[in-house]
């Protein structure tokens, strides 16, 4: 994202440095104007964009999370399954054993 926020400054001086080299007579204030503009609207969507990947790398980040304490629950109700599996188990060795 960061590159994209540069890309539009690059363009802007690319542009500048090509009318100077040009001469400046060929560039008029209109062109120019248009490639300022150009310039800024590329600079917002990058802008944008940068904000539409923070949000989704935040939400990423708690998905992530959730999944983390899910995992941590589900392993929980299994060891808890498990040791409930032992112990009926216990009780019918004992049971049949009588």
């Amino acid at each position: 994202m960061v590159n994209a926020l540069k890309l539009g400054g690059r363009i802007t001086a690319l542009v500048l440095a090509a009318g100077i080299a040009a001469g400046c007579d060929y560039v008029t204030k209109a062109q120019l104007d248009e490639v300022k503009s150009a310039a800024n609207s590329a600079l917002s969507e990058a802008r944008a964009a940068k904000t539409a990947a923070d949000n989704a790398q935040r939400t990423a980040s708690e998905a992530a999370e959730a999944a983390r304490r899910a995992q941590t629950a589900a392993s929980a109700a299994q060891t808890c399954c498990n040791d409930n599996t032992k112990k009926i188990q216990e009780v019918l060795d004992r049971i049949l054993k009588k």
